[in-house]
């Protein structure tokens, strides 16, 4: 169609238009820390996929979230981090990891309101109140939502192919 991202295409065509997807990784210190020792090259291939959508998703309609309790110049690929749109980032416990995550030390300076944190789009950066649930509330709100893992993991695996 002559077009550069979804957006675009979705304008053009007359044909059933093509949904924006989000692909959640969490922990994704794991692919950076562990893994080094693997053979089958798993983890290089993972990191890589990683790498690609970070650059090119958006354009396409898929768009990734990370997440890390660890967020050090080890644990994060800094080409991921700077193809990153938005960093949500709360309270730190010490200036180098705000650094690494926000490129500054604000997070040290955050109040410790459960839910608090930085909102960061290019360099504007915004103090943000998210949603909070404690876990007794999410499991209330989920009770009748649930489903099994294995029942999710075969519904859905014709869907998680690799893009090349």
């Amino acid at each position: 169609k002559g077009v550069r991202d979804l957006n675009s295409y979705n304008r053009r065509t007359d044909t059933k238009k093509l949904a924006s997807h989000v692909g959640i990784v969490d922990e994704v210190a794991e692919l950076f820390l562990s893994g080094h020792s693997r053979a089958d090259g798993s983890i290089e291939k993972a990191r890589a996929l990683i790498n690609r959508i970070a650059r090119q998703g958006r354009a396409v309609g898929l768009h990734l979230v990370i997440a890390t309790q660890r967020p050090d110049s080890r644990s994060l690929d800094s080409q991921i981090k700077a193809n990153l749109t938005g960093v949500l980032c709360f309270p730190m416990v010490n200036d180098a990891s705000s650094i690494n995550v926000l490129g500054n030390g604000k997070a040290t300076e955050l109040s410790h309101i459960k839910g608090r944190a930085l909102w960061k789009v290019g360099c504007e950066m915004i103090e943000v109140q998210t949603p909070y649930l404690e876990e007794r509330e999410a499991n209330e709100l989920l009770a009748g939502q649930r489903r099994s893992a294995s029942t999710i993991t075969t519904e859905n695996t014709d869907r998680f192919k690799p893009l090349n």
